[in-house]
């Protein structure tokens, strides 16, 4: 299937957003290549970036404003052949109105490639849905497929979609994995998208598979950029959610793994592929060796039981809105 020739074996990537956006300001190129370096030589090979992932305003010096760029660096050092590389074309606005065509989406695919300095990108991501009346899922895939045939991209997915909207692009041409917040604390899509692409064969990419780094244990305070609107982060919500992943730290200390390994082996073991992020280049090395922890059943159930007990969602109201969750 073409989720198997694009994903083989991967079982954990690495996901890139933070080293440039979101999350405070972009790190210096060298200690994102590093970092990324990091994650290679313990065994990683698939690197997620997004259109989207950039710098506004003032850029940081000696960093790229796109985050595509470092990873492309990256890519470079290490050879173009051993990684897979995925990225993500942004729905866009104008104003309040959605807009798009065929011309639209090839022109970003070229400037993503620009970016990244590469001749086709592995796994190309639709970032969010479209509404209905702007444009179908149908004319959407269709486009993707023509990428593909002109080899600009190898397969194509969809984040954050409904189960209805998965199967009718499917139906046009195989998509090759759907990319959704997946972690203990953020298990809204195990109801229906799970099963859906377990049917069909597509594999899901967790994003913030440690709760945006909560998981860790690193986090015990409301963090001070994008992450404040994290209800689940929220002053009212962190530190009933602490005592979660204090408990989550005790069973990992006694399985002799860090919190995030262990978190990340949950993901696994559920049959999702993590792709956590970090600015240090230990923990990028350390979060890869998860893939060697192995849960018993019990262990399983004990961890979905804490999850159970998370105090808020993954999304504010707005960031909900065009987030696929079960109601």
């Amino acid at each position: 299937m073409a989720t198997k020739n694009i994903l083989g074996d991967i079982r954990q990537g690495y996901g890139a957003m933070g080293l440039t956006a979101f999350y405070g300001p972009a790190v210096a190129n060298e200690t994102g290549v590093d970092v990324m370096l990091s994650a290679y030589k313990a065994g990683c090979r698939m690197f997620d970036t997004a259109q989207i992932y950039q710098q506004f305003g003032k850029p940081v010096p000696g960093t790229y404003v796109h985050n595509e760029e470092l990873v492309g660096e990256f890519a470079k050092s290490v050879g173009r052949d051993n990684v897979v590389i995925a990225t993500k074309f942004f729905p866009r606005q104008e104003g309040k109105t959605y807009q798009y065509s065929y011309e639209m989406l090839e022109k970003a695919t070229d400037k993503s490639l620009e970016h990244l300095g590469i001749d086709r990108i592995d796994l190309y991501y639709l970032h969010r849905m479209y509404p209905a009346d702007v444009v179908q899922i149908e004319t959407i895939a269709a486009d993707m497929k023509k990428l593909v045939e002109k080899g600009k991209i190898k397969g194509y997915g969809l984040s954050e979609a409904s189960p209805d909207l998965i199967r009718r692009a499917h139906a046009v041409h195989p998509v090759t994995a759907i990319q959704q917040e997946w972690s203990l604390f953020a298990r809204d899509l195990e109801a229906e998208i799970v099963p859906t692409c377990k049917e069909l064969g597509i594999s899901i990419v967790a994003y913030s598979p440690i709760a945006r780094g909560m998981l860790s244990g690193a986090l015990t305070e409301v963090p001070k950029d994008w992450r404040s609107n994290v209800p689940y982060l929220s002053s009212e919500n962190i530190e009933a959610n602490r005592k979660l992943v204090h408990a989550i730290e005790e069973l990992a200390a006694s399985k002799e793994c860090t919190p995030a390994q262990l978190c990340l082996a949950w993901v696994q073991a559920k049959g999702g592929i993590p792709i956590p992020g970090t600015t240090k280049a230990e923990r990028a090395a350390s979060n890869h060796a998860a893939s060697a922890v192995k849960l018993t059943s019990d262990e399983m159930k004990t961890l979905d039981k804490l999850g159970e007990g998370v105090k808020g969602l993954r999304g504010d109201e707005s960031y909900m809105g065009n987030t696929f969750h079960s109601h």
